[in-house]
């Protein structure tokens, strides 16, 4: 994958990180996760739909996370893609294999639409409409 896929993913993966945190009262062990299978055949999936867009400016190479005391007490959703992403294809398809949280066994799909590439120094403006079934 070159360099501009990467980015791409990465910064796809850090939004969704971002948008799909969630309040828990607890964190859930092995214990808790077995009972949630064991009753899996109960459960109705959910579909879950996001839309969004992105600016990948690449003025500044450093990448800074912040954390605080309330993230403590919150577990991260994470939807997992698998899949090339090569950007200079106007508009790109990737399968969703998985994910964590809210989002666990998740499939689905992202479709990333660029608006915007700018080859000599990769910044680029991109739309993002993600469809995800999960349980």
């Amino acid at each position: 994958m070159d360099k501009p896929s990467k980015t791409l993913m990465f910064c796809l993966v850090v939004i969704l990180i971002a948008m799909a945190v969630v309040h828990s009262n607890s964190e859930e062990g092995p214990k808790e996760v077995e009972e949630w299978f064991e009753n899996l055949s109960l459960a109705k999936p959910k579909l879950t739909k996001l839309h969004f867009y992105f600016h990948d400016l690449r003025w500044d190479y450093s990448v800074s996370l912040t954390s605080s005391s309330h993230m403590e007490s919150t577990m991260v959703a994470l939807l997992t893609l698998l899949g090339q992403n090569p950007v200079e294809h106007p508009i790109r398809e990737v399968p969703i294999v998985g994910g964590s949280g809210v989002f666990r066994l998740a499939l689905g799909v992202a479709v990333f639409k660029t608006y915007f590439f700018n080859f000599s120094d990769f910044n680029s403006t991109v739309e993002v409409n993600v469809v995800a079934m999960h349980y």
